[in-house]
């Protein structure tokens, strides 16, 4: 095919914004970089997504996300034809053929010939590289068509240096005095934060009390009782992050065990405004280990002083705790210098998402 000069209209900001207003909601930030979707900061469409937050183009859903990987349906796919005055109108079930024509009439103002010509088009003016009219597509894929198809400059989303995320708190100790159930307790407020349900449906005791118990190995549920710490030292009260994420997803289906991760995997997490329940020790104290029997067996070495947490933003230098060992019952949060945590949470590299 012969080239030729290709010119595209300017973008309508009004019309973009109106568009993307009612093809979507109010944006509630909840963690990442200010403003933007909490589940867009490490998408392949970021830069296009930030742009398109940073310009006041487009607002997500309540959840605080713009849910880039979700399928556009006919509907959505008219209001935004319908908004930027195109001659297009789609129905039932679209494809990545409607939305080659969709961007062709972007640039041109009206339909192309055939979805493959459109295809043809868009690759040859840099708009797409994959020329595929089959298949589904998804709301960052659409940014994308529009954001490129309108000559809009796209801004590198700048990287994140500090995240804070505002959890419920929940103190283990009041009013239910679970002295050893600080690994149920900082799961259950990453649970209230990402709204698994509420206290008043379920409450801390509930929680605690369902969760699935093993005489001496915490690798099968949690060992002894959350509200008693064993003074002879014979069994470790607690429970591991396998069967305390399995426990967890009869609540909320997206909790996992992500023990192993590096502390740049648990600030990606974070970024993505996941709080992370991490395990680590009683007032950072240097690990101490004991052995214990396990199922019968002798002198299992396991770590004496465990303390668990809920990991919930850093910044240069420092990583924010959430700490549910309040004896007032007051919130129990401060920031701890990486020099600490890292070390100790290296010890045992123990960690569950919530995600």
């Amino acid at each position: 095919m012969k080239s030729r000069k290709l010119q595209c209209r300017p973008i309508r900001f009004l019309l973009f914004s109106m568009a993307f207003v009612l093809f979507s909601a109010s944006l509630s930030f909840a963690g990442g970089i200010k403003g933007v979707p909490s589940d867009s900061v490490c998408h392949w469409a970021r830069d296009y997504i930030y742009t398109a937050y940073e310009s006041g183009l487009v607002k997500g859903f309540p959840d605080g996300g713009f849910h880039p990987g979700e399928t556009v349906n006919g509907q959505d796919l008219n209001i935004m034809s319908e908004r930027f005055e195109l001659p297009l109108t789609f129905e039932g079930e679209v494809t990545r053929a409607d939305l080659m024509q969709f961007g062709y009439a972007l640039c041109e103002g009206k339909a192309a010939q055939s979805p493959e010509a459109a295809a043809e088009y868009l690759c040859e003016k840099g708009v797409i590289v994959d020329p595929c009219t089959e298949g589904s597509f998804t709301r960052a894929e659409m940014l994308k068509v529009i954001m490129n198809s309108t000559g809009s400059d796209i801004a590198a989303m700048p990287s994140v240096s500090e995240v804070e995320l505002n959890v419920p708190y929940v103190s283990q100790l009041v009013p239910y005095g679970a002295v050893v159930g600080c690994e149920p307790t900082s799961l259950y407020m990453g649970l209230l934060y990402k709204n698994a349900f509420s206290q008043s449906d379920v409450s801390l005791k509930t929680f605690l009390d369902a969760m699935p118990k093993a005489a001496t190995n915490p690798a099968k549920g949690f060992v002894g009782s959350p509200y008693a710490a064993d003074k002879t030292k014979k069994t470790r009260t607690t429970i591991f992050p396998e069967p305390l994420a399995r426990y967890a997803n009869a609540y909320y289906p997206h909790v996992y065990d992500v023990s192993g991760y590096d502390c740049r995997q648990l600030k990606n997490e974070l970024r993505l405004g996941n709080p992370v329940v991490v395990y680590l020790t009683m007032n950072w104290e240097r690990p101490f280990y004991r052995k214990y029997k396990v199922d019968g067996v002798e002198n299992v070495r396991m770590l004496s002083n465990n303390h668990v947490v809920l990991l919930t933003g850093y910044k240069p230098g420092y990583y924010k705790i959430t700490d549910p060992y309040s004896k007032t019952g007051q919130r129990l949060e401060y920031w701890k210098e990486a020099a600490v945590f890292e070390p100790i949470y290296y010890e045992r590299r123990c960690a569950i998402a919530v995600r």
